[in-house]
Order: C-alpha cells, then structure tokens, then sequence
C-alpha cells in the first residue's frame, strides 16, 4: 500500500534532547571526517579524482578529488579508469569524498558503483540532482545532509536500509520515493523533506523514519493505530481544517510548519497536544481545555497573541512564535527576548529590525528563513548560537555598540554575508572565533568597524583571511549634522515631511544613511523629528518644527438656498464647506455665526476656522418681504385687520377693547381704539395675534 506523508511527521519537538545528540554526533563525525582526511593518500589521480585500489586489486575506490582543484557543475564519475594500462572498474565511493564541495550542481554514479560512504556528498549546498545505481543497497548516514539545492533523487529499488540524516535539510526535495525492499530508516532520515512516497513496512522508533508501527491512515490524517483517538500527523493540502471528535490527544509535531493551513479547529475531546503541534500555524480554534508546556503548541500556558506575535505571558516580553506573512518585520518596543525557533523557517520573512528593548534572541530564532536578506540588532543583546543559520539569501547585518555577545555560529552557513557593519567595541564584545569561520565561505565579507577600532579588530580575528575589517565608519556628532525644509510648514490634512539631511555639502538618503521618526505631524501644532543615523553614519538627533493652521478662505462654502421666504423667526441656512475633497466638520474645522437674519432683506453668515484652519469668510443670502394683507375676518362683523411694514390697522371697531399678543404668549400692547381706523406700531417684526371682542386676527409684520 503506497502511503503519502508530509514534512509535519518529522518531530522537531524532541529539540531540547534529540538537538543536543545530533549535535554531538555531528560533532564526532567532523572531527572524524578531519582526521580521515588528513591520512588519505590516493594510489592515483585521474581527471582530478583520487582513487584507491581495492584489495581484489580489479576495483578501486574513488575516495576524493585534488584539493587544490575542487569539482563544481556536473560530475559524471566514470564506471572505469585505467592507470599503467590496467582497467579498473569504480565499485565504491569514500565516506566524505565529496563533503562540502558547495558548487557541485548534479552527480551521475554508475551503475558499478554499490557502495557509497556516509556524509560523501554532505553539505554539497549547490548540488541540485543525483542518480543512485541499482546495485546500492544502502543510503548511509548523512549521504545528502544540508544539501540544501537538492530537488530530486532516484532510490533503486536495491536499497534496503536508510541511514539516519540521510536527506535532512534537504529543503527542496519536493519528493521521495522509498522502495518496498526498505526494512529500515534512520531517525530524521527526511527531516525537512516536503513529501514521501513509502512503498516499504518498515517503522520508526524515532523520530519520523517512514510510518509508526500499526499507524491507520484516513483522509487527511495519520493516527497511531485504529482506534483513531491519537493524532500523529496530518497529511492534507492546508486551508480549514477541522480535527475529527474521536480524537483525545494530539501528538508532537503534527501540524508543524503547515504554512498553507489557515485555521484548524481543535474538538473539546481533546485532552493533550503535544509540543510544536501547531507551530507557524497561523489561527488555532480551540475548543478543548488542553494547554501546552513546550514551545508553542496551540497556545503557551498564560500566552498571549497579538497581531502577527505570539507571547509568552501577557506581560508581553518574550516571543515564543510568529504568525504572520513575513516580509520587512520590527519588532514591538517592549520586546526583550525572542525564543528559539520563535522564526524559523519563516519563508517570506525579508528582513528584520528589533528595539533597544532587546536583551536577548535564542537558538535558532531565526534559522532557516531563505529569504531574510538583513538583520539589524540594537540594544544590550546576547545572541544565542545558531540564531539566523542556514540564511542563503542573508547579505546584509548591522550589530550596534550595545550588543555585548554573540555566540557561536550564529551566522552558520550564510555563506552570501557582504557587508557586516559592526558597532561594538571589540573589549566589550565576546563573539566566539568560530562565527567568524561561517564568513569563510563567501567573497571576502567586510566588516564596516569604527575607524578607532580596526586595529584591534584586525588582531583579535587576524586569522581570518576572508573576513576583511574596513575602518570607514566613523562615529558623527549630531552638531555635524544639519536639518533643513522645516520652515514655513501649513497643514495639509496629510503627515508632514519636510525635513532634509545633511553632512556638510552632502545631502544624505533616507534608508540608506538614516532613518526618521515624526510624531505629532499631521495637525496643527509642535512636531518632533527624531533622526538617526545608520551604516556608515552614527547619530542621534532631534528637531521640533510648527505646523501652522491653513486659512480657511482658501475652502470652498456653498450654502443651502441663495434665498428664504420671510417666516418672522431667525433664518439659518446649511452650509457645506470643503478643503479640495475633503469635507470639514462643522465646530471641528469651523464655526458659523449670522447677522441680519430675522428681518426681510439682506442677512450675512460668517464662516471662521477652528482647529486646523484660521481666518473668516462671509456669505450673504436674501430674505423676502411680505406685503399682503394677510386679516383673518370674520363673517358678520365690520371689523377688518390688516398689517403693512411695521404697522397693524384696526378699522371699523370704534372703541373697542383690543389686546396684541406674540407667538410665545407675551402680551406686547393692550388699549381701546380711538377712531374707526386705528394705527398701532410695532417696532418688532414677527407675527402676532390681535384680539378684538374675543375675535382673533393674525398679522405679519
């Protein structure tokens, strides 16, 4: 039965013991591979490769190449040679023949050939494709370790066993396949490979080496047997996924660096997750009350996630993980520590600048991310070993004065590192002799040191020829920095920029000699620019500038209506006022006051900025008279009442009790007419009542 399973089958949570043991092993083969090496002798050499008869002295061994000529492109090993006119046939290749040969791209073995030695083509970083013959019957401890191009590779069907860390950290091996005759595989045989195709029964006590032993697959996920309650890997595409309800516990690991699952639902029967289960999963529901205590699992004991960060307590101090998309990453004020792993493998990931709150940064945290081309630490800073190994593309770091201790390897095989700008003061600074080595391996790294310090940088690393300490960075004064374009600032509805930046005659480049922080430059008022400088210049200094409100003339008024009926109350028209397309708020941006608006004729509304503009603008619109007699009369009475500007006649009604009242009640005249036409002025207008005899008349003035 062919059985697929992904890269989430391969443990990375027994790091804490399973790390130290492969590297301690790791450690016993290079020295032992440096003493194998340095007894070699080959019987003869033949197209640049060395070999070794056999002891049927029909067959030799190809055991390595002239070091003074390292093989690069493709290597097509021959399936005989001929030295004083006798042919041999190539039967085996040495252990380390081939160990680090970084610009050997494809192999071709012969099919002669059946056995191959452990770690032959080990960290062979360009190495993109090999062949094994038929005739093979065993892939050897570390044969292809951290060949980090390798795409493909061919198993015969001869093979039988598998050593452990045969194909680990092989990152771009999309696919494997293992031959039915495999009885056994060593642990992390396949760690970091993305797919395997296991046509054997073999199993695996450690580790991931192909299945667990009585293992049931169904769908998407593996279980530990067919009970189905332990979940030990997940084997699907990603996107939403949802753990079926038999499951109780959940094993390490398995769903660990699923970039492509946006969420997984955990069910309340769980009761356990194991350690990394969901690490650099992005959106854990959890409906269990299962909590773990390594790494981060779904969520560290008391974690707490914010934004793209993963903390350990809500303190938010230390990152444990990080869940977001990657690219320019800063870490937040506040951050002291970030955990081992916290980053790894963290393949968008481009570039990384963390705060003066820094105090440390674990092993491992930021490993095996392929595209983070820079890295700028500041702060009082311990950097653990291993923090950003394995970084092909990394080409750029900035350690500033502060950072007291990097450890060992830090920058293991980031082998494209040009430019170092290196702040630290070499007495301060412990930086193991052995992170120097990872620069070996590039074109000459330069090291950008203070000019006062290159001596002393030069004598404490002068062993390392490739790593060259340039003495041009030169701590500036901020008195020899001058800041222009800050004058004359208006408000603009928009942040404000206007500084420049110079070296004397020099006008210096943002993001390349310096960087800008503004604060309170949008609206009106005191903005502060904080300037600092980078690479090659140090600084630190800070400018204050005005931004001064706008005037509001400069905005355009349009009102409701150009013109109103008289009505005898105050006339207040709508205005809309807009500053390009922007529309301001009323009391915000301005205010409105009118004049004249309860009377027929001419009225003026005045707009006046507030806030973030200044000035007045003034508008006028029309209100219209009304001359018409507008008496309410009575049928069967002589009485008539009228109005005309600012006088109410009585006519007809000779001695009659009147009383003039307004529209809030208020009595405003109360007498008795004296002739049959009486004349009453009011000096107010509005509309009022006239009362005659208990007859109401209603008038507008």
């Amino acid at each position: 039965m062919k059985k697929t399973f992904t890269l989430h089958q391969m443990t990375t949570g027994g790091r804490k013991l399973s790390t130290l043991l492969a590297a301690f092993i790791m450690l016993l083969i290079t020295t032992t591979s440096n003493t194998a090496r340095a007894v070699i002798s080959y019987n003869f050499v033949i197209d640049n490769l060395g070999y070794i008869i056999n002891g049927d002295e029909k067959t030799v061994t190809l055991a390595g190449y002239d070091k003074s000529n390292e093989p690069s492109g493709e290597l097509i090993i021959p399936a005989t040679v001929t030295n004083n006119n006798i042919t041999y046939n190539v039967t085996a290749i040495r252990e380390y023949a081939f160990d680090g040969c970084s610009s050997l791209t494809s192999v071709t073995i012969p099919k002669g050939v059946t056995s191959i030695g452990d770690n032959a083509f080990r960290e062979c970083t360009s190495l993109t494709s090999a062949t094994i013959p038929e005739g093979v019957t065993k892939i050897e401890l570390s044969l292809f370790y951290n060949c980090t191009s390798l795409t493909s590779v061919t198993i015969p069907e001869s093979v039988t066993a598998i050593g452990m860390y045969a194909f680990n950290k092989c990152f771009r091996l999309t696919s494997v396949t293992i031959p039915k005759n495999v009885t056994s595989i060593g642990s992390d045989a396949f760690f970091f490979v993305k797919h395997i195709i296991n046509k054997s029964q073999c199993t695996d006590d450690d580790h991931w080496g192909a299945i667990a032993e009585n293992g049931t697959v169904e769908g998407d996920f593996v279980y530990e047997n067919n009970t189905k309650t332990k979940l030990i890997a997940y084997i699907g595409k990603g996107g939403d996924v949802t753990i079926p309800k038999s499951v109780t516990s959940i094993g390490k690991n398995v769903f660990y660096n699923c970039t492509n699952c946006t969420s997984v639902t955990i069910p309340e029967s769980v009761t356990s997750i194991g350690s990394d289960a969901f690490f650099f999963v992005k959106h854990i529901i959890n409906k269990s009350q299962c909590i773990d205590y390594d790494h981060w699992g779904a969520f560290a004991e008391n974690g707490t996630v914010v934004g793209d960060f993963v903390y350990e307590d809500n303190k938010k101090e230390k990152i444990l993980a990080y869940i977001g998309k990657g690219g320019n990453v800063t870490i937040p004020d506040g951050t002291a520590s970030i955990g081992q792993y916290a980053f790894s493998d963290c393949k968008n990931l481009t570039s990384v600048t963390f705060p003066e709150s820094m105090t440390s940064i674990g092993m491992h945290a930021f490993s095996y991310c392929p595209n983070l081309t820079s890295v700028t630490i500041e702060g009082a800073t311990t950097i653990a070993k291993l923090a950003f190994a394995y970084c092909p593309a990394l080409s750029s770091v900035t350690i500033t004065k502060d950072v007291y201790f990097i450890g060992n390897d830090v920058f293991y095989q980031c082998i494209n590192v040009d430019n170092v700008y290196l702040y630290a003061d070499p007495d301060n600074l412990s930086w193991a002799e052995a992170d120097c080595n990872d620069f070996k391996a590039s074109k000459a790294t330069k090291c950008h040191v203070y000019a006062d310090y290159r001596d002393k940088y030069e004598d404490k690393f002068k062993n390392f020829v490739n790593v060259t300490f340039v003495g041009d960075i030169k701590e500036v004064s901020s008195n020899d920095i001058t800041i222009s374009g800050i004058s004359n600032v208006t408000y603009t509805g928009k942040a404000v920029e206007p500084i420049v930046v110079a070296d004397g005659d020099k006008t210096l480049e943002l993001g390349t000699d310096y960087t800008i922080t503004y604060t309170n430059n949008i609206n009106v008022g005191t903005a502060k620019a904080t300037i600092e400088g980078i690479k090659l210049y140090i600084f630190t200094k800070e400018v204050e500038f005005t931004i001064a409100p706008k005037q509001i003339s400069s905005a355009t008024i349009t009102l409701s209506q150009a013109e109103y009926e008289y009505t005898g109350k105050a006339i207040t028209p709508e205005a809309t006022v807009k500053d390009g397309d922007a529309t301001l708020k009323l009391n915000t941006d301005y205010t409105i006051t009118y004049a004249d608006n309860t009377a027929a004729g001419t009225a003026k509304i005045t707009i006046a900025g507030k806030g973030n503009y200044t000035g007045t603008v003034e508008k006028t619109f029309t209100i219209k008279t009304t001359s018409t007699p507008i008496a309410t009369i009575t049928d069967n009475t002589p009485v008539k009442v009228w109005s005309y500007n600012s006088t109410i006649y009585i006519e007809s009604a000779p001695n009659a009790k009147y009383t003039i009242i307004d529209l809030n009640g208020r009595t405003i005249k109360s007498s008795t007419t004296k002739s049959s036409k009486e004349q009453i002025n009011i000096n107010h207008s509005g509309i009022y009542l006239v009362i005659i005899d208990n007859q109401s008349f209603k008038v507008s003035l």
